[in-house]
This record gives C-alpha cells, structure tokens and sequence, in this order.
C-alpha cells in the first residue's frame, strides 16, 4: 500500500522540489499552500499518513495553528 502525505508548503518552488523528492521514494503527495488548504484537505482525504507542515504560512492559520486544527 503506498503512504500518502500531505507537504503543506506556501513557497511552490520548495513545494515542487519536496515533492519530487517524495514522489522518488515512492509516496503519494498531496500539496497545500496555505493552513486553512491543509486543514479542508486532512480533514476531507482519508489516504493521508503522514503531514509535514511550514510553521510559516503568510496569511491565514500559520502551521502551528492548522495542526491543532486538524488535531482537534
């Protein structure tokens, strides 16, 4: 069964790169570019396994927030 994750990252060259990084090693990746995005998305999307969140999002709930969030 291949591992889903969700990179939650504002800066889509970093976004880009990660993923192809991850996609390499065989995972699924789903992106999201801000907090209030990864938090409709974990909450909607029962394949993900794993989350690796930016502190530092802009605008909106930084990554700190959108985890407790999506904790809750």
């Amino acid at each position: 069964m291949t591992k889903a994750i969700l990179l939650v990252e504002d800066d889509t060259v970093t976004a880009k790169a990660l993923s192809a990084v991850l996609e390499k090693h065989g995972y699924v990746v789903l992106n999201a570019g801000s907090g209030s995005d990864a938090v409709a998305l974990a909450l909607s999307d029962e394949r993900i396994n794993l989350i690796l969140m930016d502190i530092d999002l802009g605008e909106g709930p930084d990554g700190a927030e959108a985890a407790k969030q999506i904790i809750a």
